[in-house]
């Protein structure tokens, strides 16, 4: 009975991909006209198919500046990195003349991968928590909040530097689904070029079972999906919507690899049922 609430949702989700595809091109890109800028990771920038491939799809059009591996701190900090933004505004706005509907954020995950996870991780044979209460507070709480309310904040006064004074374009940001940490990297051509990401750590801190492995990392997404539902909510002045796409894929063991193409990143299909949600929030 693992993850039956999950399979019962990718199945739900699965009969409305089959729904849309059934429509006509003029009927299906209802409600998913009009402009959006992005910025991000992988999510966004996957090679194959991504995020932002999948929102294209659905009829919108897409000026992005995201980059695999690309840490949310990084681009709400980084100079250089809210100057290719920048630019990216001034390109949509020379080319279609419109206001945005929305501005499209994807951060996080590699915030709390690799090292990080190693610091959140107690020794399974130190006696304590798995993951420490406090360091997990400070990194995902404090560090990466306080790095979305300055992304945000940045973003903004960028949209009135393009579009004019007083504009502000809603922040639509998603959270990350349950991943398996199971040691598959990204590979092409048979060789892996990035990760794994998470096992590794797991191991060096004496954590080798999958699935209590799986867990733990299950309980930091959902501190992080909580923390940007937190801000959405409570922080009006953020204009910022959360997008809740937990449950989406199977973690489930016995047919997560359906799901996963490795550690962190879903596979062709699932990517579609993740932008089908996804764009429900946007305005």
């Amino acid at each position: 009975m693992e993850q039956t609430i999950q399979q019962a949702a990718v199945a739900l989700a699965d009969e409305a991909i089959d729904l849309s595809r059934s429509l006509d091109d003029g009927a299906r890109a209802v409600g998913t006209s009009g402009i959006l800028i992005a910025e991000g990771d992988s999510w966004f920038a996957y090679p194959g198919t991504n995020l932002i491939k999948e929102l294209k799809r659905l009829g919108f059009r897409i000026e992005s500046n995201a980059e695999n591996g690309s840490l949310l701190e990084d681009m709400a900090y980084s100079k250089d990195r809210l100057a290719d933004l920048h630019g990216r505004m001034r390109e949509a706005q020379q080319e279609w003349a419109e206001i945005p509907r929305a501005i499209l954020l994807s951060g996080g995950g590699n915030d709390i991968v690799n090292e990080p996870l190693l610091v959140m991780l107690n020794h399974a044979a130190a006696g304590e928590p798995a993951l420490d209460p406090q360091m997990v507070e400070a990194m995902i709480d404090v560090r990466l909040a306080n790095a979305i309310r300055s992304w945000i904040a940045s973003v903004q006064r960028l949209v009135a530097d393009v579009w004019g004074e007083g504009v502000r374009v809603p922040v639509v940001m998603h959270g990350y689904d349950y991943p398996v940490p199971d040691g598959r990297g990204y590979k092409k051509i048979g060789v892996t070029w990035r990760g794994p990401w998470m096992q590794p750590d797991f191991h060096a801190r004496g954590f080798d079972d999958l699935g209590q492995s799986r867990d733990l990392i299950a309980i930091l997404i959902t501190r992080y999906n909580d923390m940007v539902a937190r801000l959405a909510s409570t922080e009006q002045g953020l204009n910022l919507r959360y997008a809740n796409l937990l449950n989406t894929l199977s973690s489930d063991l016995s047919n997560y690899k359906d799901s996963w193409d490795n550690e962190l990143h879903p596979e062709k299909e699932p990517f579609r049922l993740l932008a089908d949600r996804l764009v429900r929030v946007i305005p």
